[in-house]
């Protein structure tokens, strides 16, 4: 069964420092500016500390910024999202909960996604999967395959299953780069999933594409396919055994189950 994606706790790609040593030594004319008020110095201040793991220094330029009156609505959103953040990284749920309802309310798509999933876990799968829909529409590729799993799997209550709304939201996942989607689709074809072609051109090219793409990006499951694709000349692969093993002992080493099991039985060396 195809199952959720897991809370994402990933930050925005505003600008990004990564420099050695202290800040201040590194970039005083920045820090000026942060200390100014300007809010994409604070941003990026905010991001310098969390980069280099002090998270307590980050929330409090975060909540600086949230502070400030004339703060945009998106810089407003993208601190609050990362306040949350820094409470979710340390269990307070309660403080994560609220912080990311306030990023997600200003319209933050990751944060939405966060607290679609809270609510996922908490078996409100109504507010999940509204939530869900806010972020997917928004371009969240991580919440495009949530959506289509809704669909998919159905919810009472809820929702209807949609094979072909499934299909509609995990090509937008895919297209946005998320391997559990690519890999996804790689099934609904195999499938003819809601009315997807099952002509052996289609299955060479599209579904084929999304196996590799979803394999590339380390996904063990599509490695795992990858290998047996190409051990048995599938989906017009050209068998090649070399190859074959390459995508097995990539999905051996991501930890898939049936992977160790299948190298061990080829009698190759167990890794450590």
């Amino acid at each position: 069964m195809i199952k959720m994606k897991k809370i994402v706790l990933a930050f925005l790609g505003i600008l990004v420092i990564t420099m050695a040593g202290p800040l201040f030594a590194q970039d005083a004319a920045l820090l000026s500016l942060a200390e100014s008020g300007d809010v994409s110095s604070m941003l990026a201040v905010a991001d310098y500390y969390w980069n280099n793991e002090d998270h307590e220094n980050a929330t409090k330029w975060n909540l600086r910024i949230v502070e400030q009156p004339d703060v945009s609505i998106k810089n407003r959103a993208i601190a609050e999202f990362r306040i949350g953040r820094y409470y979710d990284v340390k269990g307070d749920m309660d403080n994560s909960v609220k912080w990311y309802t306030k990023a997600s309310d200003n319209g933050d798509a990751t944060a939405q996604l966060n607290l679609g999933n809270y609510y996922y876990e908490q078996g409100d799968i109504k507010k999940a999967f509204d939530l869900y829909m806010l972020s997917a529409e928004q371009g969240d590729p991580y919440a495009g395959y949530n959506v289509a799993v809704q669909y998919l799997n159905g919810a009472e209550g809820v929702v209807e299953k949609d094979d072909k709304k499934a299909v509609e939201w995990m090509q937008k996942a895919a297209a946005g780069g998320d391997p559990m989607a690519q890999y996804a689709m790689f099934t609904f074809y195999l499938q003819g999933l809601g009315g997807l072609p099952q002509d052996d051109n289609t299955i060479r090219t599209t579904a084929v594409d999304y196996l590799l793409a979803s394999a590339n990006a380390g996904y063990p499951e599509a490695e795992y396919a990858a290998f047996a694709s190409y051990l048995q000349g599938l989906g017009g692969l050209e068998k090649n055994s070399e190859i074959a093993l390459n995508w097995l002992l990539k999905a051996y080493m991501h930890g898939h189950e049936q992977a160790a099991a299948t190298w061990k039985k080829f009698g190759l060396t167990p890794l450590e």
